[in-house]
């Protein structure tokens, strides 16, 4: 994308482009209008998220704004803003696969756009399970072993951490332990392995003045999610008389 093109795309607007949005809204100030808010643009079949260098014209005494850029992947976009009273009206364009695309805005959605975002707002399933093997209790300078394994729920009905099938390959994982004041002071993330199964360790300084670690342990892919939550105590110092490793 050139400046001369750019510059095509500026004069397209001077001349004016027919409106697809009226919404309501009280305007205070330019950041009230919804694109601003959410850092978002869509066309009928994309979405884009706008870049933080954004250009701002205003006319008439603030009724109508003009407001240019770029998108992050480096797509110029223009769009006008007339503000009557309390109500705002928006159009604009953006230049993608080398033509001017009409930006989308609320009131205007296409079927396929609504289908899209539907599928983006889909509540995921929790529909499996996350079997954890920890240490519960150690002393002050010991490091917590914590083994996870994830099921299909309807596979594992007796949360048998050692069966053999059932279990959930390359599900994203993301381990967070949490001391009393809920800093997190440890956390891994990754995927299980073709076995289902992830592992993570972290070492409790000695001195420490925690008393109980919050670990929980958040399982997601495309389809599911589902989230668990344990707890690991300290017992303080190691008597002299205990030769636990």
């Amino acid at each position: 994308m050139n400046l001369y093109s750019f510059l095509i795309l500026v004069m397209l607007f001077s001349i004016g482009i027919p409106i697809i949005e009226t919404a309501a809204a009280q305007i205070v100030s330019i950041n009230d209008i919804e694109f601003i808010q959410t850092g978002k643009l869509f066309t009928d079949e994309k979405e884009f998220t706008i870049s933080n260098e954004i250009n701002i014209r205003e006319f008439f005494d603030g009724k109508i704004v003009r407001i240019t850029g770029y998108t992050v992947d480096g797509y110029p976009y223009i769009t006008y803003s007339k503000i009557n009273n309390q109500q705002i009206t928006i159009h604009g364009k953006i230049f993608t696969d080398n033509k001017f695309v009409p930006i989308i805005f609320d009131q205007q959605k296409t079927p396929q756009l609504e289908k899209i975002e539907k599928m983006e707002k889909k509540e995921k399933l929790d529909d499996m399970s996350i079997l954890v093997q920890y240490t519960e209790r150690l002393y002050s300078g010991q490091t917590a072993k914590i083994d996870i394994k994830i099921f299909d729920v309807n596979q594992n009905k007796l949360n048998n951490f050692n069966q053999n099938y059932g279990y959930i390959p390359n599900m994203n994982i993301k381990i967070t332990v949490l001391d009393k004041n809920g800093q997190t002071i440890s956390s891994s993330d990754g995927i299980t392995n073709e076995r289902g199964f992830y592992k993570m360790e972290f070492f409790i300084p000695k001195n420490s003045q925690n008393k109980i670690f919050t670990v929980s342990v958040n399982a997601e892919n495309n389809n599911s999610k589902s989230v668990k939550t344990i707890q690991i105590f300290n017992l303080g110092e190691r008597p002299d008389h205990d030769n636990s490793p």
